[in-house]
């Protein structure tokens, strides 16, 4: 990201934490996690399928990820809150 916008990585990264209070990698966590709720939600696809479509490649630890954010599992969610 930081070659994209012209930046020295450690620059970027420094400059997020100030302005978010995040570091760039939870930042990705969110980002991801909010992408797969939506997906969820709206779609019937197999959590392991959103897992690696949101880009994690070990569905384990985007399961661990998703409920440190979350709150619930990946599936107690869909249960919540799916629309379909």
């Amino acid at each position: 990201m930081a070659a994209y916008f012209g930046f020295n990585a450690n620059y970027l990264s420094a400059y997020l934490k100030k302005r978010t209070g995040y570091t760039f990698i939870k930042l990705v966590h969110i980002q991801r996690i909010n992408v797969a709720a939506e997906y969820l939600t709206f779609s019937n696809a197999p959590i392991d399928n959103i897992s690696t479509e949101v880009g994690y490649e070990n569905p384990s630890y985007f399961y661990k990820v998703f409920k440190k954010y979350i709150g619930c599992s990946p599936s107690d969610y869909r249960k919540k809150y799916q629309k379909n």
